[in-house]
C-alpha cells in the first residue's frame, strides 16, 4: 500500500512539472495575428551597433523569408551567408497604427548561424531589432534598416 502511494505521488509530480513545462512553452511563442503588411523583398542595410553593417537580399512569399546576406569581415573579405525565415503581423490595441510586423531569420555563415529579430510599426516603418549567434544569445547588438514604404 506504501509503495502505491509512494509511486501516485511520483507520477503526480512528474505530470504537474510536465503541466508547467508545457505553459512555460507557450508563454514564451510569439503571438501570431496573421501575415505582415509589409513586405520585406528587397535589399536591406542592418546597421548594427557593434558597427557592422549585414546587407540582406531578401524575397518574401507570404510570410517565409528566403535569401542571401553579406558583411564586409575585414582582413578575411566579404562574409557571405544564407537567410531562412518567417514574418507576421502582431495587432495592438489601439487601431491599425499599434499594429506591429514581426521579423525573424537566421543567417547561416561559415559555421556560424546568427539570429536577426526586429519589429516594425505599421506607423514609422523602421526595422528595429537584435542579432546574436544561435550558440551563445547572451552575446547581442542591436540593429536598425529601414525606413520603407513597401506595404502591401
Amino acid at each position: 500500500m506504501k509503495r502505491n502511494i509512494g509511486r501516485m505521488a511520483l507520477i503526480s509530480m512528474v505530470t504537474s512539472l510536465l503541466l508547467i513545462f508545457a505553459f512555460s512553452l507557450c508563454a514564451f511563442a510569439q503571438r501570431d495575428d496573421g501575415p505582415p503588411a509589409h513586405n520585406f523583398s528587397g535589399t536591406w542595410d542592418l546597421r548594427q551597433s557593434n558597427g557592422f553593417v549585414v546587407t540582406m537580399v531578401l524575397t518574401q512569399n507570404g510570410r517565409e523569408i528566403t535569401g542571401t546576406a553579406s558583411y564586409n569581415a575585414g582582413r578575411n573579405g566579404i562574409a557571405r551567408g544564407s537567410v531562412s525565415g518567417r514574418a507576421w503581423r502582431t495587432n495592438g490595441g489601439g487601431g491599425w497604427q499599434t499594429n506591429v510586423d514581426n521579423f525573424q531569420v537566421e543567417i547561416a555563415w561559415n559555421g556560424a548561424v546568427g539570429v536577426y529579430r526586429a519589429t516594425a510599426s505599421w506607423a514609422d516603418g523602421v526595422l528595429h531589432g537584435e542579432t546574436y549567434q544561435k550558440n551563445n544569445p547572451g552575446a547581442r547588438a542591436s540593429w536598425t534598416a529601414g525606413p520603407f514604404a513597401r506595404r502591401r
